[in-house]
C-alpha cells in the first residue's frame, strides 16, 4: 500500500474497516468477534503513514476494555497451546496488570533454562511459581522462514509479555488498556496519536497533523524513553527530522532512570524490542547476582552480541 500522495480521510477509514474485518472474520469466537469490534482502538503509526501515502508496517490495536484485552491475549496463548501440545506451554499465564495486560512466561518451562527466583519475589508468587515476564514466544522457526505462507490467516508469530504479532500486519498491544487519552499518555511522538475506534471514528488531531505534514518528530515523553532514542533511527531513514531540544527531552528523561538496576534495564530493552534484545537480557539475568551493571560490562555485552 504505496502512494505518491497521501490517502483522504474516507479512504483511510475503509483501509481500517477492510483490515478489521478481515482480521476478525478469523477469530472463530463469534462473541469476541464482537467484543473486539466495540472495544478495539487502532491507533499509532499506521495512521500518520496512510496520511503520508507511505506503506503501512503495523497496524496497532489497544482496547479501552480490561476485560476484552483479557480475552483477547487469552484467546491467541490458548490457540498457541493447542497448536503446539506442549506441557511446556502450560506455564504461560495471562494476567491483569497496573493499566493493562501482560503475558507472564515461566522461563524454565517456555526456554529450557532455570533462572534465580530470588529475582522475580515482586510478582508476588510462591518460589515453584516464579514467572519471567520478560521472556517471549517465538512461535515456531517456520514463521521467520516463510512468513508470506500465513498471509491472510491472522496466524499470531511472536508472543511477548506486553504484545502480540500476528501475520498480516496486525500487533495487537495489551500492555496499556483505556480510552484513547490514557493510551497515548504512554506514547513518546506526537505524530501517533491520532486514532479510530467504532465509538469514535477516525479522529486526526491538528497537533499531529502538523507533526506529519513537516515529518518532524514532536517529543511528549515516554515510559520507555530508550525505546524513543532507537526509533529514531527507522524516522531518520524515512526523512523525518528532530531538533536537538527534542533529543534533550528525551536525554531527560533517560537520565532519571537507574540503568544500573537490573529490572530498570530489563523493562527499558524490553521496551524497544524483546527479540532484537533477547540475547543481551538472558546474559544480564544469568550474571545479576555475580556481576553489577556498569558501562564497561555493557559495552562488553554489546560488542560480544552486536559487533
Amino acid at each position: 500500500m504505496e502512494s505518491t500522495r497521501g490517502y483522504k480521510r474516507k479512504t483511510i477509514i475503509k483501509i481500517i474497516d477492510a483490515k478489521i474485518k478481515h482480521w476478525l472474520s478469523k477469530i472463530d469466537n463469534e462473541e469476541l468477534r464482537e467484543e473486539i469490534d466495540n472495544s478495539f482502538i487502532l491507533t499509532g503509526g499506521s495512521i500518520a503513514s496512510m496520511l503520508l501515502g507511505e506503506q503501512v508496517n503495523d497496524f496497532d490495536i489497544y482496547f479501552d476494555d480490561i476485560e476484552v484485552a483479557k480475552k483477547v491475549a487469552t484467546y491467541y496463548v490458548d490457540k498457541y497451546k493447542k497448536k503446539n501440545n506442549s506441557s511446556q506451554i502450560s506455564k504461560v499465564e495471562v494476567r491483569e496488570v497496573h493499566n493493562g495486560v501482560k503475558i507472564f512466561i515461566k522461563s524454565a518451562g517456555v526456554l529450557g533454562e532455570d533462572v534465580e527466583t530470588e529475582s522475580y519475589q515482586y510478582f508476588e508468587s510462591t518460589p515453584t511459581e516464579q514467572i519471567d515476564e520478560s521472556v517471549s514466544v517465538f512461535l515456531g522457526n517456520e514463521f521467520t522462514k516463510d512468513v508470506t505462507k500465513h498471509e491472510g490467516k491472522f496466524v499470531p508469530l511472536y508472543i511477548s509479555s506486553n504484545a502480540i504479532t500476528l501475520s498480516d500486519d496486525i500487533q495487537i498491544i495489551l500492555r496499556f488498556v483505556g480510552n484513547a487519552e490514557t493510551i497515548h499518555a504512554n506514547f513518546d511522538y506526537l505524530h501517533a496519536t491520532n486514532y479510530y475506534s467504532r465509538k469514535t471514528g477516525l479522529i486526526l488531531h491538528p497537533e499531529a497533523l502538523e507533526s506529519i505534514l513537516a515529518k518532524e518528530l514532536k517529543y511528549v515523553g515516554s515510559l520507555y524513553p530508550i525505546a524513543s532514542i532507537f526509533r529514531l533511527r527507522k524516522f531518520i531513514g524515512r526523512n523525518w527530522t528532530i531538533n536537538v531540544g527534542e533529543i534533550l527531552k528525551i536525554s531527560w528523561d533517560i537520565s532519571k532512570l537507574d540503568l544500573t538496576d537490573y529490572a530498570v534495564l530489563e523493562e527499558q530493552l524490553t521496551g524497544v524490542d524483546t527479540a532484537f534484545f533477547q540475547e543481551l537480557i538472558q546474559i544480564l539475568k544469568e550474571n545479576s547476582n555475580v556481576r553489577p551493571v556498569d558501562r564497561s560490562y555493557l559495552v562488553e555485552l554489546i560488542s560480544r552480541i552486536f559487533d
